[in-house]
C-alpha cells in the first residue's frame, strides 16, 4: 500500500512540474509575440540598418536518390543549416524556469530566402518550412530537410569508370552581400556525409565548398555572395564490368574459334553468319548504352571506343574467314596460282608462323623461288617429251611388226608394205591407210588391226593428257587449301593481338581502374 501511494505521489510531481514548465513556455511565446507584433516578418532583424546580417549555412547530404546521366540531373536528399541571429527574439532563461530554447514557427519570424540557382525542380525550391528553433540569446536556427533536384554537367569521357562533380550554389536571391553576410557553419569549408545513407551505384569522395562573390549584370553595384558545394562522386564500376564488359571481351575472344574451324565443314560458314549476328548484336546493345548518356559532342565514352573496337575485330574476323573460304574452295579449273601466293604464303609465311607442310622442306633451305619455278617448267617438258618419245617409239615398234608380217607374206614387198611416219594418227595417214587397204583386200585384216592400235594410243594419249589435267589441278587445289589454312593461322594472331590490344588499351587507360 505504501508502495503504490509512493508512486501516486510520484507521479503527480511529475505532471505539476510539466504543468509548471508549459506555463512558463506559454508566457514567454506571449512575450515573443507581443515583441513581434510590432515587428514585420520582411524586415531583417539588424540591430543597424547599414550592418550586414550574418548568416552561416550548412548541407548534411542524407542519400543521393539517382543520377540521370541523360538529363544530366541529380536528385538528393540534404538537411540545409541556417543560422542567425535575431535580437527581437531574446530573454533572460531565470525569468522563464531557466527555459533557453524554444521552437516557434517559421511563418512569423524573418529567415533568409537561401535559394539553390541551379534547381532543376518545378517548384525551385525544394525545401520544407519547418520550425525555427531560437535561443535565448537571439540565435535562431532552421534546418529543413528537402529532396534537391539540381543539375549536374556529365562527363561522359571515362564511361562507366568515370568520376563526376556536381556542383550546389547556394545563396540569397533577394539580399546582396551588404544586407547579408553568408559564411560557412562553424566556418567548416564543406559538407557533411555524417549521415550518408550508402548508395549501389555511387560512392562520394569528398564534399567540399568554396564561397564566391559575384556582379551580376543586373545588379552591377552589388555583390552577392554564394556558397558552392561540389559533390565528387565515383562510379562503381563492378555492375559494368560483369554485365557490359565481361560479355563483350568474351564475345570478341570467342570469334577466334572460328578460325580453328576447318573450311570444309559446314559450320565454318554458319560461325561467319553468327560473326554478322554478333556485329549487329552489339549495335543494337550500343544504342541501349548510349540511351542513358546525354547527347553530347563533347568526348566519346570509354565504353563506345571499346564498343566500336570490338565491332571493327568482329567485322575483321567476318572478312578474314570470307577471305579464307575463298581461298580453299578455288581449284586449277577456276584460277591460277600466282608465285606470291605459292611462295610468299605457302612456303614463307607458313614458316614464320612455325607451320610445315608434310614432305616439303622449309624455304630457307632450297634455291630462289624463280629458279625453282624454272625447274619445275622444264621438268613438266622433259617428262612430257619423254611420254611422247615412248609412244612414238612404240608406234614404230608397231610398224615394223607389221611390215615384216607384210614381207613374210608378199615375195617381193615392193608393193604392199606400209610406211607409218611420225603421226600415224593424221587425217592424211588415216585416208591413205584406208585407201590402201581397199586396194588390198585379201590382207583387209592387216591395216583394220593397226588402225585400231593407232585408235588405242589416241585415247592413251587423251587419258593421259586428263590424268595430267587432273593431277595438276589436283596439286593447285591442295596449294590454294593450304593457302587457306595459312590464312587463318594469320588471322587468329592477327585478330587475337588486336583484341588484347584494344581491351588493354582502354580498359588499363580507365582512371583508378584498381581502387
Amino acid at each position: 500500500m505504501a508502495h503504490l501511494l509512493h508512486r501516486y505521489l510520484f507521479m503527480l510531481l511529475n505532471v505539476v512540474t510539466i504543468t509548471q514548465c508549459g506555463r512558463h513556455e506559454q508566457r514567454l511565446l506571449k512575450k515573443l509575440q507581443q515583441a513581434l507584433n510590432g515587428w514585420n516578418v520582411y524586415e531583417r532583424p539588424s540591430e543597424e540598418d547599414s550592418a550586414p546580417l550574418k548568416v552561416e549555412m550548412g548541407l548534411t547530404l542524407q542519400q543521393i536518390i539517382d543520377v540521370d546521366e541523360k538529363n544530366q540531373i541529380i536528385y538528393t536528399n540534404m538537411w540545409v543549416t541556417m543560422r542567425w541571429k535575431d535580437y527581437k527574439l531574446q530573454w533572460d532563461p531565470a525569468d522563464y524556469a531557466n527555459i533557453s530554447q524554444i521552437a516557434i514557427p517559421a511563418n512569423i519570424i524573418w529567415k533568409p530566402d537561401i535559394l539553390m540557382y541551379n534547381s532543376a525542380a518545378d517548384a525551385f525550391d525544394a525545401k520544407y518550412q519547418s520550425g525555427v528553433r531560437v535561443d535565448y540569446d537571439g540565435s535562431a536556427e532552421q534546418i529543413p530537410p528537402g529532396m534537391f533536384k539540381s543539375t549536374c554537367h556529365i562527363d561522359i569521357k571515362w564511361f562507366p569508370f568515370d568520376q563526376q562533380k556536381c556542383t550546389m550554389k547556394f545563396g540569397s536571391w533577394t539580399y546582396d552581400g551588404t544586407k547579408i553576410d553568408l559564411r560557412f557553419l562553424d566556418g567548416l569549408p564543406e559538407g557533411s556525409t555524417a549521415g550518408f545513407a550508402m548508395n549501389g551505384e555511387w560512392d562520394i569522395i569528398e564534399f567540399p565548398a568554396e564561397r564566391n562573390v559575384f556582379t551580376y549584370e543586373c545588379c552591377p553595384q552589388n555583390p552577392f555572395v554564394d556558397l558552392t558545394y561540389t559533390l565528387r562522386l565515383k562510379r562503381r564500376k563492378l555492375y559494368y564490368l560483369i554485365n557490359i564488359v565481361a560479355p563483350c571481351m568474351l564475345f570478341a575472344f570467342l570469334g577466334l574459334f572460328t578460325f580453328c574451324i576447318p573450311p570444309d565443314a559446314g559450320e565454318k560458314v554458319r560461325c561467319w553468319r553468327e560473326g554478322i549476328t554478333v556485329l549487329l548484336s552489339l549495335t543494337v546493345f550500343m544504342m541501349i548504352v548510349s540511351e542513358t548518356l546525354p547527347e553530347t559532342s563533347e568526348a566519346i565514352p570509354l565504353i563506345a571506343i571499346y564498343f566500336m573496337g570490338i565491332m571493327a575485330m568482329t567485322a575483321l574476323s567476318v572478312v578474314a574467314t570470307i577471305t579464307s573460304l575463298i581461298f580453299h574452295h578455288r581449284s586449277g579449273e577456276t584460277h591460277t596460282m600466282s608465285k606470291f601466293a605459292k611462295v610468299v604464303i605457302g612456303e614463307w609465311l607458313a614458316w614464320i608462323l612455325r607451320m610445315r607442310r608434310p614432305g616439303t622442306e622449309p624455304p630457307c633451305k632450297k634455291k630462289g623461288w624463280w629458279k625453282r619455278e624454272s625447274d619445275i617448267q622444264m621438268l613438266n617438258v622433259n617428262t612430257s617429251q619423254s611420254l611422247l618419245a615412248n609412244i612414238r617409239e612404240q608406234e614404230v615398234d608397231n610398224e615394223n611388226f607389221y611390215a615384216s608380217i607384210g614381207a613374210s607374206t608378199h615375195g617381193d614387198g615392193s608393193n604392199h608394205t606400209l610406211k607409218l611416219d611420225a603421226h600415224p594418227l593424221s587425217p592424211h595417214n588415216i585416208n591413205s591407210h584406208s585407201n590402201h587397204s581397199n586396194l588390198a583386200g585379201s590382207h583387209s585384216s592387216q591395216p583394220m588391226a593397226r588402225l585400231e592400235l593407232r585408235a588405242i594410243l589416241k585415247e592413251l594419249r587423251y587419258l593421259t593428257a586428263k590424268e595430267k589435267e587432273k593431277a595438276n589441278d589436283d596439286k593447285i587445289s591442295s596449294d590454294w587449301k593450304w593457302c587457306a589454312m595459312v590464312l587463318d593461322r594469320l588471322f587468329i594472331w592477327i585478330v587475337g593481338i588486336i583484341n588484347v590490344i584494344v581491351a588493354a588499351s582502354v580498359i588499363l587507360s580507365a582512371p583508378d581502374l584498381f581502387n
